[in-house]
């Protein structure tokens, strides 16, 4: 395609985007949601009107606390890629890598800042952006790795196919970033350009229907599009997959089995101007990389319309506004309470009277009577009442209107509402959060699309031998060898190639690892509280959950201290115990455990028999107590004596009918703790 030809298609396809009306009245509601989030409450009309009557005009914005809580939900629970072997034949340490790849590309392009402020974008005017782009490593490399950025202000400079009918826009045919620069600002950076040498911003080339070049800038965009073309792709019998412009001339005995045509696509990228192409370039993929995030979608009459998180609570905030304005103005605008008298009953006092509500007057004297001589009572005021409580009924209610357009409740705001238990509270926050997950679902959706971008063109810019960073789910960063062969810390031998291996992707989202290690500390201490023999195996696992200072040398310690089998000591860099060994070692630590838990069966038993003659030293205080009662009971009453007497007999009676059945246990238990003490004695190293 010639550079004519390209710049007609761009033009075309800028107007088609551009001048799409239902595209036209997104972006307009948008561009107004997001005026509206920042303040900009009252029609610019009545605004000016109260202004020039010197009445307030107040704005209570309550829109940031309901956008707030759904944009730091995606800020504390961040949404990562994961990726799953599709091919079994994938080796499962290079699958490692390339997620570990991935998670890096994420952790060093600061991913999480271009999605999140895409996400936020979308929250208040419907629409963000991020884009996926390829940056060399250094300046004296050619080595490039791949990026995530966000495309700032989407709602002004992003656009896209509006014939893409998939919600992650993966079917669009082209996508355009534009900005517009100062003539300055464009021959600073494009003064080689003919379009700056020439001085064309008076529109001389402008002969076309498009706000490209202007008296005040000129429109700079990267124009993404897609070429598409048909391939003939060979199954030969020997179940390999080519395409025919590629295979050449086939071996001898290998034949085509079958064969089918396929639309190929190709996706290029060009600065433009609008007049003339700065700059071209290809991308690898076969989908731009570029992702909107989108808030709530409908189609409506086979147009898709587009809505902030709080475009439908507008109307309610704008009546809250007014409703306070209102009070505000009754309160402090409204005239002093006047007095009535009769005509004539001031006479002589004017000043006075007239000044009775600014001066503090110790007396205000009056005449009895009218200027006709009838009697009359003194002076009053005409107090009138303003309707404050009917306007603050009012101000709730459009308080009420907006948590329920939101979706938002005073719950999930943190505030004190009518529910009293935390089930209840609870309910109410998760009914907020599940009202406007779906707009957590579209960033999800384009994270998810972005990750499938990267595994497609990962291997054209990660195709050479080189070292690579990759990151854990730990957070900690590893460099390894990649397309070569490698020896790892283990001795093994791998090559983790980084050719066109096939991968599921899905998204997951979750607290950030940190959150996860420290609510995990959390939990395991309180383990170690009620069990604290945990600490002995599992101590090493404790301390690197810990952000205390020395907690990663207190865990090497802890696991250096561990019995064979619990400790990697490969991994902590010490020898490695031959076989046999391991074997000897492995058959004392079952002696030993069996040991233990004969010695401890007898500990068992012997305070067992502990606890009997306890009883039985009981049972002899119990009989001697028992004849201080009977003397007693002899003083007081002999039918007491006798009653009692019986009581002792069968008491006594059962306690040595206990005694006798449990002696010939107690007896064979004795000698089981003494012969497996005898055992363990014999198995103490030296004997």
């Amino acid at each position: 395609m010639t550079h004519e030809e390209l710049l007609k298609q761009a033009r075309e396809h800028w107007r088609e985007c551009s001048e799409d009306p239902a595209e036209q009245e997104n972006r307009a509601r948008g561009r107004e949601d997001a005026r509206f989030a920042a303040g900009e409450q009252w029609d610019p009309a009545t605004r000016r009107e109260r202004e020039l009557d010197k009445r307030p005009c107040l704005t209570f914005n309550r829109m940031p606390g309901f956008l707030h809580q759904v944009e730091n939900e995606v800020r504390q629970n961040r949404i990562g890629i994961t990726i799953n072997p599709a091919d079994n034949g994938i080796d499962k340490d290079t699958a490692k890598v390339d997620q570990g790849l991935i998670r890096h590309i994420q952790y060093d392009s600061k991913a999480d800042t271009a999605t999140h402020s895409a996400f936020v974008e979308a929250c208040r005017s419907g629409l963000g952006a991020f884009k996926l782009v390829a940056q060399y490593v250094e300046d004296e490399s050619f080595d490039q790795e791949l990026k995530i950025e966000q495309i700032p202000d989407a709602i002004h400079r992003f656009h896209f196919d509006p014939f893409a009918k998939q919600p992650d826009r993966s079917d669009a045919a082209y996508a355009f970033e534009a900005e517009v620069l100062s003539h300055d600002e464009f021959k600073r950076q494009f003064g080689e350009s003919a379009t700056a040498k020439s001085n064309a911003f008076d529109g001389a080339y402008g002969n076309f229907d498009d706000d490209w070049l202007t008296a005040e800038g000129v429109r700079v965009a990267n124009y993404w599009y897609v070429e598409v073309r048909r391939r003939k792709l060979l199954l030969l019998n020997s179940g390999q997959t080519v395409f025919a412009d590629e295979a050449g001339v086939l071996p001898e005995g290998v034949t085509v089995e079958k064969e089918r045509e396929v639309l190929a696509r190709n996706v290029k990228c060009a600065k433009l101007n609008g007049v003339e192409v700065l700059g071209e370039y290809e991308w690898p993929g076969s989908t731009l990389p570029l992702f909107p995030v989108v808030g709530e979608e409908l189609w409506v009459d086979g147009r898709r319309q587009r809505f902030s998180l709080t475009h439908f609570a507008q109307d309610p905030q704008r009546l809250y506004n007014y409703y306070r304005t209102s009070e505000a103005e009754v309160v402090g605008l409204a005239p002093k309470a006047p007095y009535v008298a009769a005509e004539g009953q001031l006479e002589g006092h004017e000043h006075q009277w007239a000044t009775a509500n600014t001066k503090n007057w110790s007396t205000l004297p009056y005449k009895t009577k009218s200027l006709d001589g009838n009697l009359v009572p003194a002076p009053r005021r005409d107090v009138a009442e303003p309707p404050i409580q009917a306007l603050s009924l009012g101000a709730g209610q459009a308080a009420d209107d907006m948590k329920a357009t939101t979706g938002i409740y005073d719950a999930s705001l943190g505030a004190r509402s009518n529910e009293t238990s935390g089930i209840a509270i609870l309910r109410r926050q998760t009914e907020g959060d599940l009202s406007n997950l779906h707009f957590i679902d579209n960033l999800a959706r384009a994270i998810c699309a972005c990750g499938r971008s990267i595994v497609e063109v990962k291997p054209r810019y990660y195709d050479t031998a080189r070292q690579i960073r990759i990151l854990g789910e730990d957070e900690k960063v590893r460099v390894v060898k990649v397309n070569q062969e490698c020896v790892d810390e283990d001795g093994r031998t791998h090559n983790y190639s980084m050719s066109a291996n096939k991968y599921d992707v899905r998204v997951s989202a979750g607290p950030s690892y940190t959150t996860q290690r420290q609510e995990a500390f959390t939990t395991l201490t309180e383990f170690v509280r009620a069990y604290p023999d945990l600490l002995k195996i599992g101590g090493d696992i404790v301390f690197r959950n810990s952000d205390v200072s020395g907690a990663e040398e207190l865990a090497d310690r802890f696991k250096r201290g561990l019995p064979p089998g619990l400790a990697d000591d490969a991994k902590d860099g010490l020898p490695q115990i031959p076989p046999e060994l391991q074997a000897q070692i492995q058959t004392l630590v079952q002696q030993n455990q069996q040991l233990t838990a004969a010695l401890n069966q007898a500990s068992e038993q012997a305070r067992t028999k502990q606890l009997e003659l306890a009883s039985r030293e009981n049972v002899v205080t119990l009989q001697e107590e028992t004849k201080r009662a009977i003397a007693l009971a002899q003083i007081d009453s002999r039918e007491g004596l006798e009653l009692l007497r019986q009581e002792i007999a069968q008491l006594t009676a059962r306690v040595s009918t206990a005694a006798q059945s449990r002696q010939p246990e107690a007896d064979g238990q004795d000698a089981a703790g003494r012969a497996a003490q005898e055992s363990a004695a014999a198995a103490e190293p030296g004997e």
